[in-house]
Parts: C-alpha cells; sequence; structure tokens
C-alpha cells in the first residue's frame, strides 16, 4: 500500500537479493495459464547500481548469465519463449 509499481518492484529486488537496480524499459510480456486463472509476467530490463548478492532464505542459487547464453539456461515453460527471441534482439 502507498508503493507505485516501481517501486514495489525495486524494494522487493532488494529484498530478494540485497541488490540495488537501475529499471530502464519494458522488454517483453508474457503469460501463463494456471486451471483457475492465468498469470501475467511483464518482462523489465535493467542495470545493477549497487549491492552485492545476498539471497533471500526463499532461494537456494543464482547466477550472472551472458545475453547470448539466456536461452540455453533450463527456464520454465513461460519464460523459455521470451529467453530466445530476446537473446536475439
Amino acid at each position: 500500500s502507498g508503493e507505485d509499481f516501481e517501486q514495489a518492484l525495486l524494494r522487493e529486488i532488494s529484498e530478494e537479493t540485497g541488490l540495488s537496480i537501475a529499471l530502464q524499459h519494458v522488454v517483453g510480456a508474457t503469460e501463463y495459464e494456471l486451471p483457475t486463472r492465468k498469470v501475467a509476467y511483464l518482462i523489465l530490463e535493467g542495470h545493477l547500481d549497487g549491492g552485492n548478492v545476498r539471497l533471500s532464505d526463499e532461494h537456494d542459487e543464482f547466477a550472472w548469465v551472458a545475453l547470448k547464453d539466456l536461452a540455453d539456461m533450463e527456464l520454465v515453460e513461460q519464460f523459455a519463449a521470451f529467453a530466445l527471441r530476446y537473446r536475439h534482439e
């Protein structure tokens, strides 16, 4: 409550990773259908502004991946097609 979309996203990134990000622009969108609802994902590009990776308890690991290698990662279905397109843009 009281936060706009960008403020909430930047706060969540900081809480989950310890990183500060400068958001650039929307690079895509995708969706995924669950049995009782459809989930829409808005994908933004950002650049590291500072901080050191410190994962929250909700995460086990992380990896920095070069853009050229993004589509080679084992991604969930809803992000795999986007990663392949984004890599070639």
